[in-house]
């Protein structure tokens, strides 16, 4: 069985389209979840963010986890039963555009399929995590217009590129970037990642930049990166 030990739980993703990787634990620990009430893991994969925001979120907060892959809703439904916090997460097979919440939502978090015009992936499962080859972004940019309360947050990453495309589509619907994070993997290179928040009503952009590791060969974290994800790496 492969899986990724952290400081509190532990997750399998073996079954998963989409592994544990550097994205995920960025987002989930960035997510900015004071006062969530309902949240969304909108293509939670082995439910790793879900998992991440209900360790982080106050006692009564629920998690909904979607998926459509039948590999990663099995791994997402035996982490769940095996985290000391997934009594807060709720897992469920349904397309994003599908899907229709039982009250609105506080806050949509989602690490979505993003390479629109890359090669495909070599298999089907990471073809379908890795490729947003069925309009998810407008589908989540939907949800979050028609399924969530006026003061939600919608909490994203992705490349810099189609992260930039995004905050220009969601302005023309009206949504305002209210926080970005810029990633670069070290000192020097190119932004990587854009972490985004949006929100439905405009606020002071709050933007800061984050450096991954001091010595990228052998992966060194630097103290922001460390202090960022600190409940959760070892």
């Amino acid at each position: 069985m492969e899986g990724f030990q952290f400081k509190k739980f532990a997750v399998r993703h073996d079954r998963s389209a989409q592994k544990v990787g550097t994205d995920a634990v960025l987002l989930g620990s960035w997510a900015d979840v004071e006062g969530d009430d309902f949240l969304l893991d909108a293509g939670t994969g082995c439910g790793l963010i879900a998992l991440m925001l209900a360790q982080r979120v106050e006692h009564e907060s629920r998690i909904a986890a979607i998926d459509i892959d039948d590999g990663s809703l099995k791994d997402a439904t035996e982490n769940k039963q095996q985290n000391p916090f997934g009594s807060k997460v709720e897992v469920y097979k349904v397309d994003i555009a599908d899907y229709r919440p039982q009250k609105k939502l506080d806050h949509i978090v989602s690490n979505p399929p993003f390479f629109r015009e890359s090669l495909a992936a070599p298999n089907r499962e990471r073809d379908t995590a890795r490729h947003d080859r069925s309009n998810f972004l407008e589908n989540l940019q939907k949800l979050f217009i028609e399924g969530s309360s006026e003061d939600a947050k919608l909490s994203v990453i992705l490349p810099e590129t189609e992260g930039i495309a995004f905050i220009h589509s969601n302005k023309d619907h009206g949504l305002f970037l209210s926080r970005k994070l810029n990633v670069r993997s070290r000192k020097g290179m190119k932004v990587e990642r854009l972490l985004l928040e949006f929100r439905k009503q405009e606020t002071e952009l709050e933007e800061e930049e984050l450096i991954l590791y001091t010595d990228d060969a052998n992966r060194v974290r630097s103290i922001k990166y460390q202090q960022l994800c600190g409940d959760f790496y070892l």
